[in-house]
């Protein structure tokens, strides 16, 4: 990076560091030590998974024990088994102690434990890791994703038979939920995933539908499931369903609301219209010292048209890319997605919808063409690359806009605070700030329009008040002295 960097300098843009961590993701125990039973432990061998994560060790003996659980923890950390674990070991030990009389638990349409997730794309992940743990410890899941050709035909056949776990979008379980194609009386988990993501606007009303579902707001429920929430980050929306869903959850945070353990981060501050030439001179950089060779980057955009926008310059520039935005199709976006994650281009250029989700790829740097709006965006974002215990870079171009958010996520960064606080005290600092200077204007405004009626100015309480002698004032308009000098004197005289 020396000549990304000496190249900065000379267009006088400044920059700021933050080295990676040094403290190591994995603990020192062993899956065996949190409970799990030996067919479990025989997939994660044949995975060369050995050691569980701080999420994991924490957090599977809880979910075993049945309590409803918040998983907290940064991107990439090993929150996917953290809850799949424990949710299938308690699945397999029902079918054991189930007795000869007791009604069969797997049941065509009827689902005995739900995965909650935003996006297709996650959906596709979490069933893949739920699949290749089916093979060693028999169960069955199903996938119910939102689009494709032929999807919803193809779900209503494979929901003709038994299924032990259905990992669906939220969209697509509130339409089987309304069509009445499963029953959610028997579910005993329900997971929800990226819970940060399904708050937002947009996914808050079906989560809210769902969860009114399998709470048993239909009086038919047989059982209260166990509630399980994992995200890395937990925003006051998420806040507020924990308390109405899930007050009395078990509350488990690793590494909460920081960036992962073993990326290194820049922040680069630029001009609006120097922006462009720098993403240009950077990536030329990282050509140069070969941190493209064999490698991948995503650029970061806050809009569709600022995707569409530096994809093409770097088009057109010579690049070779994919895009992969809210206006691309379906069909398109997986073909752009896999050319990426096949090398074939090395160049991502996206918004947020890449953000979150995307396990299984490894990214060796990602770039912030667009500083994010929040720290939660930020460390999504982020997220992207140095997981499960990789390193990883994140470069971030600030403009003048983005700096008090910048500078709050640096101090994070920097003393190891949490992002969201930190991000949260410089809101409310800069809040304060902008009143205190409306209230001083309000205050010198007052006293302008007081002074030009002649009267008198009143010595306040506030920082700006001016204290003055008491005037009083002739019917004629001069001005003499309340008490005391020579106009006061000669008024007395007369």
């Amino acid at each position: 990076m020396a000549a990304s960097l000496g190249a900065a300098k000379a267009r006088d843009v400044s920059e700021t560091h933050i080295p990676a961590p040094t403290t190591p993701l994995f603990t020192g125990s062993t899956f065996g030590a949190l409970g799990l039973e030996e067919g479990i432990l025989d997939h994660l061998g044949s995975f060369n998974i050995k050691t569980p994560t701080g999420i994991q060790s924490r957090g599977v003996p809880p979910i075993l024990g049945g309590a409803d659980v918040i998983l907290g923890a940064a991107t990439g950390s090993g929150k996917t088994f953290a809850y799949l674990l424990p949710v299938v070991q308690q699945l397999k030990q029902a079918e054991q102690f189930r007795g000869e009389e007791d009604a069969p638990l797997r049941v065509a349409r009827r689902p005995r434990a739900l995965v909650l997730v935003p996006t297709r794309e996650l959906a596709e992940q979490v069933e893949q890791v739920a699949r290749a743990l089916s093979h060693v410890v028999k169960f069955r899941v199903i996938g119910a994703l939102a689009g494709g050709p032929g999807s919803m035909r193809k779900l209503k056949e494979r929901l003709n038979y038994p299924v032990d776990v259905l990992v669906a979008t939220t969209g697509r379980l509130l339409q089987l939920l309304e069509e009445r194609l499963i029953d959610v009386r028997f579910v005993k988990h329900v997971v929800i995933d990226e819970v940060d993501t399904l708050c937002d606007k947009g996914f808050d009303t079906e989560l809210n539908k769902i969860l009114w579902w399998c709470k048993g707001a239909n009086s038919n429920i047989v059982n209260h499931p166990q509630f399980i929430a994992a995200g890395a980050t937990h925003p006051r929306a998420a806040e507020q369903i924990y308390s109405q869903v899930f007050p009395n959850a078990k509350r488990i945070n690793v590494d909460l609301h920081r960036a992962p353990r073993g990326l290194e981060q820049r922040f680069v501050y630029v001009g609006a219209n120097t922006k462009v030439q720098e993403l240009i001179s950077f990536l030329n950089a990282t050509e140069r010292d070969g941190a493209l060779t064999g490698g991948r980057m995503m650029v970061f955009c806050n809009t569709m048209d600022s995707c569409r926008f530096v994809d093409h310059f770097l088009v057109e520039s010579g690049y070779n890319t994919s895009c992969i935005h809210g206006d691309v199709p379906l069909e398109r976006r997986e073909k752009e997605y896999e050319s990426f994650r096949n090398g074939q281009k090395p160049l991502l250029i996206c918004t947020d919808m890449a953000a979150r989700g995307l396990d299984n790829l490894k990214v060796d740097h990602v770039v912030l063409f667009d500083f994010p709006n929040s720290a939660v965006d930020y460390l999504h974002r982020a997220g992207r690359t140095a997981r499960a215990g990789a390193t990883g870079r994140v470069t971030s171009f600030v403009l003048k806009k983005d700096m008090r958010l910048a500078r709050a996520i640096q101090r994070a960064g920097l003393h190891g605070y949490d992002a969201l606080e930190s991000a949260r005290v410089s809101r409310e600092q800069e809040a304060a700030r902008k009143q205190r200077e409306k209230e001083a204007a309000a205050e010198r405004e007052q006293m302008e329009v007081v002074e030009e009626k002649g009267e008198p100015r009143r010595m306040g309480k506030g920082r700006h008040s001016v204290g003055v002698k008491r005037l009083q004032f002739r019917r004629g308009g001069s001005r003499v002295r309340g008490r005391g000098g020579s106009a006061g004197r000669r008024r007395a005289g007369r």
